[in-house]
Parts: C-alpha cells; structure tokens; sequence
C-alpha cells in the first residue's frame, strides 16, 4: 500500500511536458519549475510545472512520474493541462486535459467550461462513486488551474489567501490557503486540502482532509516562486524541494 503515497501529496502538483499545443509556438515564454519528490525516506519521483499567463489568458501543463528504484514497484504518472481566461476575479477554465494512471487508479477526463460549467467531454473516470451535477460545479476550477494559482511564480500580494474548490470531473475538493508569512528570506503559506464530494464512504473514513506547507523564494524577476512543500498523506509526509529553472519573458 505504501507505494501509492506519492498520489496523496503530489494530487495538486505536476509536470512540464515536452511542448504542445499550450506553448507550441514559443515554450521559452513560459515559466518552468523542477522539483524532486520525496516520501519514506527516499526520492518517490519528479514533478514540473510549465505556466503562462498573458493578455488575460493562462495556460499550464504539468506531469509527474515516479523514478528510480520506486519506478520498479510502482509506475506512478499523470499528466494535465488547462488553458482559460484570467479576470480580476481569478482563473476562468475553458479546457482540461488529465491522465492518470497510479497503479491502482487509471483514468482520463477531458473538460469543457461552458457559462463557467465543467462538462466531462471525453475520456473515462476512475470513479467509484456516481457523477456529480456539472451545474452544481459551476464555482469550481479543474486541477492544473488549481496548481497555477498556488505554486506559479506571482506577486508577493497574491500568494496564498486561498479557498478554492476544485472539481476533476468526478471529486470535488477544497484547497484552503491562509496569508503568507515571513520565514527567513521568503514566505511560507498553510493550508489544507479537503474532499468535499465524489469520495467513497471508505475514502472519507480514512482521511477527510490533509495539511499542507508551501515555502516560496523570491526569484531574479522580483516574483515569489515555490521551493518548498510539504504535503500530508495517508502513509506519511510528502516534500516536494527544487525550484524556478526557467522565468518565461
């Protein structure tokens, strides 16, 4: 059972992809981060994150997957990109891509936004539970636009502060983040994240909610970016340790 840790504390965190349709004409305008994934002591795998936002637009693309001698026991994967509109009340999905694949867990799910409605259009779901009402789901955003909004680089003033739910298509959760504070040369935000919906009764009994610490380094462009998380789990404490590689122009 252990070597499904690594689902629970990287759910919200994934990984830059080679380029596609996102970033297909020029990936060098895009901001990447790398970070190296740990849990039980050892290197659980790698996790990168490629997002641009530009003239009212956003995009991102993410993938982790497992490395090394854990790679041997579990082949632990997924991927996702989202593109949508930023207004100043936040992110406004239009499109989500995800494959998953956690060695217990297949699924893959297209969703289009309509009037701010997330409608699966594709894809199969890994649910063991009945859908939920897309209509009820209009306050949500997908997974990828959830990580663009906490870990992205960003403003020092829009860190955190978060109450987010988000909907993938058959769970609905809750990312809460609370104001950063100082820690050392940077800020480190709290928070957690809960299952709202979706989850099966067993799910629910075994955890309703994790807590979650994200750190944040100012980079060369003034922007705050993560350096650092540490995600609770079922089995144990994921980190997540590495880093902005590359600031898009």
């Amino acid at each position: 059972m252990r070597r499904y840790l690594v689902l629970g504390g990287v759910i919200l965190l994934a990984a830059f992809i080679s380029p596609v349709a996102i970033f297909a004409n020029d990936p060098s305008t895009s901001d990447q981060q790398h970070y190296v994934v740990r849990g039980l002591g050892v290197k659980l795998g790698a996790f990168t994150l490629a997002s641009q936002r530009s003239g009212g637009t956003y995009g991102v693309r993410s993938r982790f997957i497992s490395t090394g001698a854990v790679a041997l026991l579990a082949k632990v994967h997924f991927e996702m990109q989202a593109t949508g509109r930023w207004t100043s009340a936040g992110p406004r999905p239009a499109w989500f891509l995800e494959n998953v694949n956690t060695g217990r867990r297949q699924s893959t799910a297209q969703i289009d936004y309509a009037g701010g409605v997330p409608r699966v259009t594709g894809g199969r779901l890994g649910a063991d539970t009945p859908p939920l009402r897309p209509e009820h789901q209009r306050d949500t955003v997908d997974p990828a636009t959830a990580i663009f909004r906490a870990v992205a680089p960003q403003a020092a003033d829009d860190l955190c502060t978060l109450d987010q739910p988000i909907f993938d298509g058959a769970r609905r959760t809750r990312l809460v983040l609370g104001p950063p504070r100082p820690k050392g040369a940077g800020l480190v935000c709290r928070g957690t994240l809960q299952r709202e919906d979706g989850y099966s009764a067993r799910e629910l009994a075994r955890a309703k909610s994790f807590d979650l610490e994200l750190s944040y380094e100012a980079g060369p462009d003034g922007r705050f970016h993560m350096s650092t998380a540490k995600v609770a789990t079922v089995f144990g404490t994921v980190t997540l340790q590495g880093g902005l590689t590359q600031a898009g122009r």
